[in-house]
């Protein structure tokens, strides 16, 4: 009866999802959350009332191996910023069909529409056309030989009551460097089937079912290479309470938020359970959140509603920690950022641009700052030599083509808001010439020392250079990666999961990023389980956050043998627990551990940082904004690896106490053709050299009644 009551829970929230009337702004986004796949994107046009102005296709520009197929997808750009998936309404042709034919059947299964299919080495350009507006992309074919097939996630840990199945991936490595997602291509075959079976089923390749404890390998083979890693099953349990994050949002009408469940299980571990869950909201006329499989708990605002709505996950009875959704007509989307300003970017390397929404208080100044970079609609002035996407899971991700000459290139990328067709966002992108070639490649962390239980993730730097000029870019989703030991460590190629590691053995392995002849490495020493922790160390020392604000907490661990120790930054490893949630509270998603969120104050709350059930506490002091007494811009000492420099602010509350403020600025450059600096949160502070010259940088801070208005400029030259 149980299990009936949550999937007609489920269905219930879903059909609620659908049927809630939120005007032009939510139909787009239910397209976004694929719940408006009825297949009437023909009627796209006459439903809004706007014609279609340009096509994207996704991927752009990829690159195959033959034989193997590929499903594209055509995206539709209307006159009012919407966009819809129009794949199946679409021509699709190619130009030399004896190099790749591109299917343009209707409704089928075995080929649907555009669906591409190899046949020669060579290129041919596909296009998809709708009445008089069409879009193409060139599609390569490389004879290259598969030399290696990974397998992800590696060597990895669930809970079989918890995790009732897995998705596997295989990821094909061929000589010449192409990577290829071959999930669906390749046998699927696990070692122990009464530990998990997995699927060969078209649609659910890699898909891992729970049978029963223990250990399992699942191997993935395809053109007679196999790939394998292993599979465990643990008999851990819910230990704790579901983390649902963020704990309080605070966001402007006709917007979304992303959701996350987390649980702590009895082993010490933290398992992400946000594909689990039965997603619910008390208040669906203010807002409501998806359980579709594709959107798993992500949340729409209602565009004319107000107010608060308690978001919840549920687990079997398992109690949550509910999350409470903040919703205000008080703000309006003010301007259209797109970060980086004025990218400076290598051909042929994919770069990945945000769109971030600044929202002004009515009647104040008070500002903040949201990242709409799956909200807007992309598009690009020159599609011959930057694409970017509109697919859903991958917005703004530039796929720049490599063109003849030694001059630099320009072109504009501009992102339209979906419910105000003329409030647009336009950045100049400046692609290098093929003067500059790829010089040497860093990895960040250097030669580190790590322990077998954490799974940190490297990143690749690559220098470019003409021999006067040069440039660091982030490459790590163009570099092949690579372990010389993969008994000690593997390190994924997944586009997800790059660059990350999964340990088996303590010992040590080189890492290596590799893009064509260009190499870079570094020397990994793995500690084994006998070396234990000791303690933590908190950064920073003195923590104080204002409401609707956030502070970032970072923890240093110290393990040791007794003979032997090493220090190692835990932050993304750990479980980060909050004493008093209601007051201020602590992260534990991925990507966001250890992110503290003021509620309400004045309060001290002790945050616990759980490690395989060890634990030390940190206590942290939420503030009024309003209480700010003064803010400072300091300068990182030296660029980062990826040559650009991170301003922090620091705040002086009339208490006396600091807090790192950088997060909660509306930063700003006088000239971003010299400098640009980031918005986006996360990331806010970071500057971007983009030419020679001097430049005003600027964090600006307010309270919500603008009684309290304080801001900081930084001078910044370029040389």
């Amino acid at each position: 009866m149980e299990a009936k009551r949550k999937r007609e829970m489920k269905s219930k929230q879903f059909r609620q999802l659908k049927k809630a009337t939120f005007g032009v702004m939510a139909l787009c986004l239910l397209f976004v959350l694929n719940a408006c796949n009825d297949n009437r994107s023909d009627d796209k046009a006459t439903d809004f009332g706007t014609a279609l102005v340009s096509i994207s296709i996704t991927p752009a520009s990829p690159v195959l191996a033959d034989p193997t197929t590929q499903q594209l997808t055509a995206t539709g750009i209307y006159g009012d910023g919407t966009t819809a998936n129009i794949t199946e309404s679409v021509n699709w042709v190619s130009e030399y069909p004896a190099i790749a034919t591109v299917s343009d059947e209707p409704s089928s299964t075995t080929n649907p529409k555009g669906q591409v299919k190899t046949v020669l080495t060579g290129s041919t350009t596909i296009t998809a056309r709708s009445a008089n507006i069409s879009s193409s992309n060139v599609l390569s074919v490389t004879s290259a030989v598969l030399q290696t097939i990974e397998v992800t996630p590696g060597y990895s840990s669930f809970a079989s009551a918890i995790t009732p199945w897995v998705q596997m991936k295989a990821t094909g490595i061929y000589a010449d460097g192409t990577i290829i997602d071959i999930t669906e291509f390749a046998t699927w075959s696990s070692g122990t089937t009464s530990v998990a079976t997995i699927n060969n089923v078209s649609g659910e390749r890699g898909l891992a079912t729970s049978v029963t404890n223990g250990t399992t390998t699942i191997t993935a083979t395809y053109q007679n290479i196999s790939g394998s890693t292993d599979l465990t099953l643990t008999t851990a349990t819910q230990s704790g309470n579901i983390g649902v994050t963020p704990i309080s949002p605070y966001l402007a009408q006709e917007t979304y938020q992303q959701f996350t469940a987390t649980v702590r299980l009895s082993d010490g571990s933290a398992q992400d359970i946000t594909q689990f869950v039965i997603w619910a909201s008390a208040t669906v006329a203010n807002a409501t959140i998806s359980n579709a499989k594709e959107t798993m708990g992500l949340s729409l605002m209602d565009a004319s509603n107000n107010g608060a709505a308690v978001i919840s996950a549920d687990l079997s009875a398992a109690a949550a920690l509910d999350s409470t959704l903040t919703i205000t007509n008080n703000y309006y989307l003010y301007k259209l950022e797109i970060n980086p300003e004025f990218p400076g970017i290598a051909q042929g390397i994919p770069y990945q641009l945000k769109a971030i929404g600044i929202f002004k208080k009515t009647g104040a100044n008070y500002y903040i700052a949201q990242d709409l970079t799956e909200w807007v609609s992309w598009s690009s002035s020159d599609t011959s030599l930057a694409t970017i996407s509109n697919a859903t899971g991958s917005k703004g991700l530039l796929t720049l083509t490599k063109v003849p000459g030694v001059a630099d290139r320009t072109a504009t990328i501009t992102v339209r808001s979906p419910i105000l067709s003329s409030l647009t966002g336009t950045t100049t992108l400046k692609v290098k010439s093929n003067s500059l070639k790829l010089t040497s490649i860093a990895i960040s962390p250097s030669d580190p020392t790590i322990h077998i239980d954490t799974t940190p993730t490297f990143k690749a730097y690559g220098t470019f250079s003409d021999g006067t000029n040069s440039f660091i870019q982030d490459i790590s989703h163009a570099v092949i990666w690579s372990s010389s030991d993969s008994t000690v460590t593997v390190v994924s190629n997944e586009s997800s999961t790059v660059g990350k590691t999964a340990n088996r053995a303590g010992g040590s392995t080189t890492i290596t990023a590799r893009l064509g002849d260009i190499s870079g490495t570094s020397s990994v020493t793995i500690k084994p389980t006998s070396h234990a922790w000791t303690g933590f160390t908190f950064a920073p020392a003195t923590a104080a956050t204002g409401i609707r604000s956030d502070v970032q907490l970072t923890a240093t661990a110290t393990f040791s043998n007794g003979s032997d120790s090493f220090t190692q930054d835990v932050t993304e490893e750990i479980l980060w627990t909050s004493g008093t949630p209601a007051s201020a509270d602590i992260s534990s998603a991925d990507g966001a551990r250890g992110l503290v969120t003021g509620i309400t104050t004045p309060a001290t709350v002790t945050m616990t940082a759980d490690w395989q059930s060890s634990t030390d506490t940190k206590a942290v002091i939420t503030e009024d904004i309003a209480n700010l007494n003064s803010i400072a811009i300091t300068a990182a000492s030296a660029a980062g690896p990826d040559g650009t420099t991170q301003l922090t602010t620091t705040a002086t509350y009339v208490s006396t106490n600091t807090q790192d403020v950088t997060e909660l600025c509306i930063w700003s450059s006088s000239r971003p053709e010299v400098a640009s600096v980031l918005n986006i949160p996360g990331s806010k502070g970071k500057v971007f050299s983009n030419g020679s010259g001097s430049t005003t940088i600027t964090c600006r801070i307010t309270d919500e009644t603008a009684t309290k208005d304080l801001s900081v400029t930084h001078e910044f030259t370029v040389n």
